[in-house]
């Protein structure tokens, strides 16, 4: 006879206490493990399987040990944490205060609007991704409402899909037109729709992949062409975690993972993990390969680098500090400064007066004992600029250093009293503010500037592109390993990051340096610069016949 399996039983009725402690806001937490400190609740969670209390954080080193003997299949950690964060009432398929006050207000009003707020999985979703951002304030609102609204549109093409189907139309992706259906075909709005809690459902996998790739844009010339392959990358994520959703709300609710629409939901995952790379992912991620081999890489010319910073040095100058000139400041400030340190724009335009208020002047007692060895021009660098601590992307702390022509702009934008005159909100925390309670946007202000100025290539300059630029000239300044660190350390990213999204090679060093070594190796002269450093090798005064490599032309080299 089985002994009774009391230590599921007690899991379980922990689980129940401590989701009524919850909902009621009193009363002790039953923890697997009790912190002895204080502690957040809304770090700790069910798991899906045995509905133990356990650290999100470890929660996938947890479910691996406690379905061990059921040899279930493994899971991504980001799916349990979802699912145990519904399970705990964490995440809810309702709109939040938290999502009232920061996302609803920033989304555009339209009908896609409508049903992303309007939907429980979706709303679900967009509390997931404030949850994901909690550490970044400024962004994470514009994360989850573009997130939703992608959904909102992936459910509107489910629903026109549905309306086809049930006119007895046929249904081919070949034949599906998104622009005809969203112009022409008229859903009867009186009808209810079905929602996405609806959709998700095994029988409708089809209708799901058709409706992810149309959400792509398909291009109406080319099959295998899509407008928006992103979208159809972003999709997968996103639909894995509705799923999800989908099944924690179902098991709250009902208290059984056994449940025909619970099953639904493996299954429908299952059926994902075998066919949703085939028909959707590979075809997006063929489209962006091809276009990153076909674009046209172009970087800022120097001569307009050079213009712009003469133009905003000038302008920085010129420009009296007064509160009527306190906007254009702003403007002028912040694309000095983004040039200047290459920074992405994220990171400059949502910089905090605290930040400012906090930067580095001085030196301290290391930099002091390190400053004796300093030339006269590093001295001079050292005590003419300040340094600023940013949030960088991934949470990063990332360098800001401020320019001697930024010093006063600077002092004066982050001046109590000349905000006020600029009638610049009290409760704005942002150095460069806008006229409520948010920043100024760094892109906006470079492209001011840049129709301020006779430019060659104006559209070239970005962030990207400055940063891009930066990375591929540093080739040419035979780094070591340790100033290349400090480089990729300023710009705020990995080493591998640096060499494989924004160093480009130079066509000068493509021309000149691996061209001479490429001839070195077609004459079989390795042996003769053996030792020897690239640039160190000179062909010159080899025979000319041999060089010209049948060429049809001789080399001729300038006399000394």
């Amino acid at each position: 006879m089985d002994h009774p399996d009391f230590t599921s039983l007690r899991k379980r009725g922990d689980d129940k206490h401590n989701r009524q402690v919850l909902e009621k806001g009193e009363g002790e937490i039953i923890l697997a493990r009790r912190p002895t400190t204080e502690f957040d609740i809304t770090n700790f969670g069910p798991c899906p399987d045995c509905r133990e209390w356990v650290l999100l954080k470890s929660i996938k080193y947890h479910f691996r040990e406690c379905t061990k003997k059921l040899e279930m299949t493994r899971r991504k950690k980001k799916d349990l944490v979802l699912q145990s964060q519904i399970l705990a009432g964490h995440i809810k398929g309702r709109q939040s205060p938290q999502m009232m006050k920061e996302v609803f207000p920033i989304m555009s009003s339209d009908n896609v609007t409508t049903i992303a707020q309007n939907d429980r999985l979706i709303l679900a979703l967009g509390e997931s991704w404030i949850k994901r951002n909690i550490g970044n304030v400024e962004k994470r609102k514009y994360y989850a409402s573009s997130r939703m609204r992608l959904c909102a549109r992936f459910l509107i093409q489910l629903q026109q899909l549905q309306s086809i189907q049930k006119s007895g139309s046929c249904v081919d992706s070949s034949t599906y037109d998104v622009d005809e259906i969203d112009t022409e075909m008229n859903v009867d709005k009186d009808s209810k729709q079905d929602s996405l809690w609806d959709f998700l459902r095994p029988q409708n996998f089809d209708n799901l992949v058709l409706a992810a790739l149309k959400c792509s844009f398909p291009n109406a010339d080319d099959d295998d062409d899509l407008l928006s392959p992103s979208n159809a990358i972003k999709l997968k994520y996103d639909l894995y975690r509705l799923v999800n959703t989908k099944w924690a709300l179902i098991v709250k609710t009902s208290g059984s993972e056994n449940s025909k629409e619970a099953k639904e939901c493996k299954t429908l995952a299952s059926l994902m993990d075998i066919e949703w790379k085939e028909r959707v992912t590979i075809i997006a991620r063929a489209v962006l390969s091809r276009r990153k081999f076909d674009e046209k890489k172009e970087l800022p010319s120097p001569e307009d680098i050079e213009k712009m910073t003469m133009h905003l040095s000038k302008k920085l100058k010129e420009t009296s500090l007064t509160s009527e000139n306190f906007t254009h400041l702003v403007t002028i400030v912040q694309t000095r400064l983004l040039l200047y340190n290459k920074r992405r724009t994220g990171e400059l335009e949502a910089i905090k007066v605290q930040s400012y208020a906090s930067r580095s002047c001085g030196l301290d007692e290391l930099d002091e004992s390190l400053a004796k060895d300093l030339t006269d021009v590093e001295k001079h660098l050292m005590g003419t600029q300040d340094l600023m601590r940013v949030r960088g992307k991934r949470g990063r702390p990332v360098p800001v250093l401020i320019p001697p022509d930024c010093r006063k702009a600077l002092a004066f934008l982050a001046n109590t009293a000349q905000r006020k005159k600029a009638k610049i909100a009290e409760g704005n925390l942002y150095l460069f503010p806008n006229s409520v309670n948010g920043y100024v946007r760094a892109y906006d202000s470079l492209k001011t500037m840049c129709n301020e100025v006779c430019l060659l290539a104006p559209h070239r300059i970005t962030s990207v592109s400055m940063r891009k630029y930066m990375a591929t000239l540093t080739q040419m300044l035979n780094l070591d390993k340790f100033q290349m660190d400090w480089v990729c350390n300023h710009l705020g990213h990995t080493k591998s990051v640096h060499k494989e999204h924004y160093r480009q090679m130079s066509g000068l060093v493509e021309r000149t340096q691996i061209s001479k070594l490429l001839l070195i190796q077609d004459m079989n002269l390795t042996s003769k610069f053996r030792g020897k450093k690239l640039e160190d090798m000179d062909i010159k005064g080899m025979d000319t016949t041999r060089l010209a490599l049948d060429a049809g032309c001789d080399l001729h080299f300038p006399d000394e």
